[in-house]
């Protein structure tokens, strides 16, 4: 913090490097592993002291987003654990709400050309959240899917010995899943079809997953 601190006092054009920051700051907080929500508004609030609330302003509703996002995701779990007919293993989806004006362009600019549909019962856990949990907090608006966004994490056993936990896309994971179910025996444009994507998409997407054995 003290190195960020220090660059930020030697700089001329400030605002330019509270823009960039906030591109970096986005990519940070966005990571499943942040949690020094501590450390990020002791910096903005540091920023804040140099330049104009209004460069820093869309920072901290972007921190605000992701506290509170995290805070939601516990309630989540609880709620998906003791509600009776609650679809199966609902608890393990984590869900960030940001507020689509504060956040840096780039970060949610659409993509869904690239972006595989979800398997049923994902789709099946956001529809419940959204009307579980956002119905009690009118104020957070309607929930907009950014399927390009996010990662997953599945478990996989090779050759029934030793499990493993691997950290990929969204796309990537409905394509696994996609093919463990079908036994691995589909073409190119049944795939396409399936995830509701271009053929050469399909391809590229497969390329990225061929390390795995179905």
């Amino acid at each position: 913090v003290k190195m960020v601190m220090n660059l930020f006092d030697l700089l001329n054009d400030k605002l330019d490097f509270l823009e960039t920051y906030k591109i970096l700051l986005a990519s940070r907080i966005l990571s499943p592993m942040f949690k020094d929500f501590e450390t990020e508004r002791k910096t903005l609030q540091y920023f804040k002291l140099n330049v104009s609330v209004s460069p820093t302003l869309s920072m901290e509703v972007m921190l605000r987003d992701i506290e509170n996002s995290h805070k939601m995701n516990e309630k989540w779990k609880d709620l998906a654990k003791r509600r009776k007919g609650m679809i199966q293993d609902a608890s393990v989806m984590n869900v960030i709400s940001l507020t689509q004006n504060s956040w840096p362009k780039n970060t949610l600019a659409s993509r869904s050309n690239f972006a595989a549909k979800f398997p049923d019962h994902i789709s099946e856990w956001l529809q419940e959240y959204s009307k579980t949990m956002l119905m009690k907090d009118r104020a957070r608006g309607h929930l907009v899917v950014c399927k390009s966004l996010g990662s997953v994490v599945l478990s996989f056993k090779f050759n029934d010995k030793k499990s493993y936990r691997v950290r990929m896309s969204p796309s990537q994971a409905s394509l696994i899943l996609l093919l463990k179910k079908s036994g691995g025996e589909m073409s190119y444009s049944q795939i396409a079809n399936t995830l509701e994507m271009h053929t050469e998409q399909a391809m590229n997407l497969l390329i990225s997953v061929r390390f795995f054995s179905f």
